[in-house]
Protein backbone atom coordinates (compact mmCIF):
# COMPACT_ATOMS: atom_id res chain seq x y z
CA UNK A 1 0.00 0.00 0.00
CA UNK A 2 1.14 3.58 -0.79
CA UNK A 3 1.98 6.18 1.74
CA UNK A 4 -0.24 8.17 0.28
CA UNK A 5 -3.20 5.64 0.64
CA UNK A 6 -2.57 4.78 4.17
CA UNK A 7 -2.59 8.65 4.75
CA UNK A 8 -5.93 8.57 2.75
CA UNK A 9 -7.01 5.93 5.05
CA UNK A 10 -6.09 7.66 8.22
CA UNK A 11 -8.33 11.04 7.62
CA UNK A 12 -11.19 8.83 6.72
CA UNK A 13 -10.74 6.84 9.88
CA UNK A 14 -9.89 9.85 11.56
CA UNK A 15 -13.07 11.77 10.10
CA UNK A 16 -15.12 8.65 10.93
CA UNK A 17 -13.93 8.87 14.49
CA UNK A 18 -14.71 12.63 14.68
CA UNK A 19 -18.23 11.74 13.43
CA UNK A 20 -18.96 9.19 16.13
CA UNK A 21 -17.51 11.74 18.50
CA UNK A 22 -19.35 14.46 17.65
CA UNK A 23 -22.68 11.96 17.26
CA UNK A 24 -22.33 10.36 20.53
CA UNK A 25 -21.97 14.06 22.69
CA UNK A 26 -25.10 15.04 21.15
CA UNK A 27 -27.39 12.14 21.73
CA UNK A 28 -25.73 11.55 24.94
CA UNK A 29 -27.47 15.05 26.02
CA UNK A 30 -31.10 13.79 24.40
CA UNK A 31 -33.86 11.48 26.87
CA UNK A 32 -33.41 8.07 27.03
CA UNK A 33 -37.15 7.40 27.08
CA UNK A 34 -40.02 9.84 27.86
CA UNK A 35 -41.13 10.41 31.38
CA UNK A 36 -44.47 8.75 30.64
CA UNK A 37 -42.78 5.23 29.52
CA UNK A 38 -42.96 2.36 31.28
CA UNK A 39 -40.14 1.01 33.68
CA UNK A 40 -39.22 -1.35 31.30
CA UNK A 41 -38.22 1.57 28.47
CA UNK A 42 -36.47 3.48 30.83
CA UNK A 43 -34.16 -0.07 31.64
CA UNK A 44 -33.90 -0.72 27.77
CA UNK A 45 -33.05 2.53 27.19
CA UNK A 46 -29.91 2.63 29.50
CA UNK A 47 -28.99 -0.89 28.36
CA UNK A 48 -28.93 0.50 24.83
CA UNK A 49 -27.07 3.46 26.15
CA UNK A 50 -23.22 3.04 24.81
CA UNK A 51 -24.57 2.25 21.10
CA UNK A 52 -26.89 5.12 20.68
CA UNK A 53 -24.12 6.96 18.76
CA UNK A 54 -22.82 4.31 16.97
CA UNK A 55 -26.28 3.23 15.27
CA UNK A 56 -26.71 6.87 14.97
CA UNK A 57 -23.95 7.29 12.65
CA UNK A 58 -24.45 4.19 10.95
CA UNK A 59 -28.53 5.46 9.83
CA UNK A 60 -27.07 8.58 9.16
CA UNK A 61 -24.32 7.29 6.76
CA UNK A 62 -27.47 5.66 4.99
CA UNK A 63 -28.84 9.51 4.24
CA UNK A 64 -25.89 10.12 1.61
CA UNK A 65 -27.62 7.88 -0.59
CA UNK A 66 -30.80 9.05 -0.80
CA UNK A 67 -33.74 10.82 1.10
CA UNK A 68 -35.49 7.54 2.81
CA UNK A 69 -37.96 6.67 5.48
CA UNK A 70 -37.03 5.60 8.50
CA UNK A 71 -37.55 1.78 8.40
CA UNK A 72 -35.59 2.12 5.29
CA UNK A 73 -32.59 4.25 6.91
CA UNK A 74 -32.54 1.88 9.82
CA UNK A 75 -32.81 -1.68 7.29
CA UNK A 76 -29.91 -0.34 5.30
CA UNK A 77 -27.96 0.13 8.59
CA UNK A 78 -28.41 -3.16 10.24
CA UNK A 79 -30.25 -1.21 13.02
CA UNK A 80 -33.10 -2.98 14.84
CA UNK A 81 -35.64 -0.54 15.83
CA UNK A 82 -33.74 2.07 14.34
CA UNK A 83 -36.34 4.61 14.35
CA UNK A 84 -35.59 6.01 17.33
CA UNK A 85 -32.13 6.75 16.39
CA UNK A 86 -34.12 8.95 13.26
CA UNK A 87 -36.27 10.67 15.43
CA UNK A 88 -32.63 11.73 17.47
CA UNK A 89 -31.53 12.52 14.32
CA UNK A 90 -34.33 14.94 13.34
CA UNK A 91 -33.87 16.39 16.78
CA UNK A 92 -30.41 17.34 16.44
CA UNK A 93 -31.26 18.97 12.66
CA UNK A 94 -29.29 16.31 10.73
CA UNK A 95 -32.19 14.51 9.31
CA UNK A 96 -35.19 16.65 8.09
CA UNK A 97 -38.45 15.71 6.41
CA UNK A 98 -38.46 16.41 2.29
CA UNK A 99 -41.88 16.90 2.51
CA UNK A 100 -42.60 13.49 0.61
CA UNK A 101 -44.02 10.11 2.02
CA UNK A 102 -43.49 6.65 0.91
CA UNK A 103 -44.83 3.13 1.75
CA UNK A 104 -43.24 1.10 4.80
CA UNK A 105 -43.20 -2.42 4.58
CA UNK A 106 -46.07 -2.83 6.52
CA UNK A 107 -47.85 -0.85 3.78
CA UNK A 108 -49.00 2.56 5.56
CA UNK A 109 -47.26 6.05 4.36
CA UNK A 110 -44.25 7.15 6.29
CA UNK A 111 -42.21 10.40 5.78
CA UNK A 112 -39.26 10.48 3.72
CA UNK A 113 -36.57 12.09 5.52
CA UNK A 114 -33.01 13.64 3.48
CA UNK A 115 -29.90 14.55 5.63
CA UNK A 116 -29.13 18.19 6.06
CA UNK A 117 -25.63 20.32 5.39
CA UNK A 118 -25.36 19.85 9.28
CA UNK A 119 -25.90 15.93 8.86
CA UNK A 120 -22.92 15.87 6.02
CA UNK A 121 -20.89 18.26 8.07
CA UNK A 122 -20.34 15.71 10.98
CA UNK A 123 -19.85 13.07 8.74
CA UNK A 124 -17.31 14.42 6.72
CA UNK A 125 -16.10 16.91 9.19
CA UNK A 126 -16.68 15.51 12.53
CA UNK A 127 -18.80 18.58 14.10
Amino acid sequence: MSDETELYIQRKQTAVNFGLFAIEQQVAKLPEARNTDPLTSHKAAVANAPRRGSQALRILATYLEMPQTDESAAEMAGVPGGWKRCSDLRRLGYIVPTGTTARTSYGVEANVCAITPLGREVLTNGR
